[in-house]
């Protein structure tokens, strides 16, 4: 039920809660004391008139006489009707015998009460409560002595316990009051914290910054990309899981990596794409921009991708698509072929279709064997002979160059870079010949020898101009458009990566030459980061 409450009604209930247990403990100790407290009062204050009516000259001599003067009976009925008019007053003398009552018609008659002769009897003077049918009331007792101390008589002077409790019911009330004045101030101020707090929150519930934070912290510990803040001491304010793996500090100190970005981002509040910033064996591409609110703080965002993991995770899937590819193609091959020799077969020409067999067997088994032979890497093999297959089909004569080696284990590069770059360098001069008439011929080469590799594609295509062969050493170039050329990209981070170069050669109108050496001379045209 609680979590169903706003933050409005939830600071009332828990204010109101406070507040009532506050003044329901306030109200059980102290209206108790309080009300003792009046009562001490009352009897205090009966006994302190019982004690100046029994010094008063006028009493002493009435008792000592044991009769009262119509002077002094006039002056004690001024006495009496100053007191609270539920209240009695009385004189009586050493035998008990009432000489002034506030009820005149007991004047004259003798009290029996036992507090009254235990009193005569010397006893200190006292309180006592009366509870009856006819009367309930707290009497106060006191003495009436000569100068020798001899008993003369005694006062007593009351009130009744329904005025006393009238006082006490007063009191309660204005307990009761103060108390309720108290609760009503303390809510209004809580209602109005409330809505200072939810003014504050900007008309949210706290429910809903919980829900927030839950939800962006899953969605930013999900991402890929990291995602950093930094203010302008350098303070990692904020990092996903992603950037804490990249980023292991808790601050950008200066000659750290980001400081640059970090500062060019808190001072200028531009945005920055594509930074690419080296950090211990990582390659990070860095995004910045500036989050601004004024008098409040000045924080540079940054996203960080990790390009090595890209990169690497790419050429693990351009690999994997070019050896699919490559076995589409040889089952598409060997289906025509397949589909020739069963409408043979159809048609009665038995000698023919086997010739055709005979014809496929041997040009499967010498192109196979020469590969499988030159290339000992499997993954590296199945390609190129899938690429001869799609060749095939291109009409486009694509040969493996006779020097051509590659062992199946010890190259300078992994099966999954030299898959990569020889897919890519393939497919480019497929794509250069795609508008060419007459020859059209691809020769590939990989030659790995005591620690070097040279992978080489030359082709008979459209050739390159020398500021296209610019752009495509230097940065992402291709004549398909915008969306295409991360192929090359690919070759030059391995390249990169591997310690080695890229050497592009073209002429338009005779074709290209694109290899990639490493361990060998670095001759041409270079593309090294």
């Amino acid at each position: 039920m609680l979590k169903r409450l706003s933050l409005a009604q939830k600071l009332l209930l828990s204010y109101a809660m406070l507040l009532g247990s506050v003044l329901v403990f306030a109200l059980a100790f102290l209206l108790p004391d309080q009300l003792n407290e009046l009562q001490r009062n009352l009897e205090r204050q009966l006994s302190d008139a019982a004690l100046v009516m029994s010094t008063n000259p006028g009493v002493i001599k009435a008792c000592r006489e044991q009769s009262m003067d119509e002077i002094i009976l006039s002056r004690m009925d001024e006495i009496a009707n100053s007191m609270a008019a539920s209240g009695d007053l009385m004189v009586a003398d050493r035998d008990g015998v009432r000489l002034y009552h506030s009820n005149h018609e007991l004047i004259g008659k003798r009290c029996t009460d036992d507090k009254a002769k235990r009193l005569l009897q010397g006893s200190e003077p006292f309180i006592s409560r009366v509870i009856g049918p006819d009367i309930s009331q707290l009497q106060a007792f006191h003495g009436v002595r000569d100068d020798d101390g001899a008993m003369l008589g005694f006062v007593m002077v009351s009130e009744t316990l329904s005025s006393i409790e009238v006082v006490r019911r007063s009191l309660t009330q204005r307990m009761l009051g103060v108390c309720a004045a108290a609760f009503c101030f303390g809510m209004l101020l809580a209602y109005g914290m409330s809505r200072n707090i939810r003014k504050t929150l900007l008309g949210n519930e706290p429910q809903t910054f919980v829900r927030m934070y839950l939800q962006r912290d899953d969605i930013l510990a999900r991402l890929a990309e990291g995602i950093m803040a930094v203010d302008e001491q350098g303070e990692i304010v904020f990092k996903n899981a992603a950037a804490t793996k990249m980023v292991p500090e808790d601050a950008i100190g200066e000659g750290h990596p980001l400081a640059p970005a970090v500062r060019s981002c808190i001072e200028t509040g531009e945005v920055r794409e594509g930074m690419l910033v080296g950090l211990d064996d990582r390659s990070l591409v860095v995004e910045s921009m500036a989050v601004v609110r004024e008098g409040l703080f000045r924080t540079a965002m940054l996203i960080l991708r990790d390009r090595t993991e890209m990169v690497r995770l790419t050429e693990q899937m351009m690999g994997t698509n070019y050896i699919v590819d490559a076995l589409r193609a040889k089952t598409h091959e060997f289906l025509n072929r397949l589909h020739v020799i069963y409408g043979l077969l159809q048609l009665g020409e038995t000698e023919q279709a086997m010739s055709l067999i005979g014809d496929v067997s041997e040009e499967v088994a010498s192109s196979s064997q020469m590969v499988v032979r030159q290339i000992e890497d499997r993954a590296v093999a199945a390609l190129v002979l899938g690429k001869m297959s799609r060749a095939s089909e291109l009409g486009i004569a694509l040969a493996l160059r006779a020097d051509s080696t590659l062992p199946a284990t010890g190259a300078p590069l992994s099966s999954h870079d030299i898959v990569t770059v020889v897919g890519n360098l393939v497919e480019n001069a497929f794509e250069a010949m795609s508008c060419v008439e007459g020859t059209r011929e691809v020769e590939l080469a990989i030659v790995c020898r005591g620690g070097s590799l040279e992978i080489s594609v030359d082709d008979t295509g459209r050739g390159m101009s020398p500021e296209q062969v610019a752009a495509l050493s230097h940065g992402r170039y291709s004549t398909k458009g915008e969306t295409h050329g991360y192929g090359m990209e690919l070759v030059r981070e391995i390249a990169r990566r591997s310690g080695g170069c890229v050497q592009i050669e073209s002429e338009q109108g005779i074709g290209s030459s694109i290899s990639l050496v490493i361990g060998g001379p670095k001759d041409g045209v270079e593309t090294n980061d």
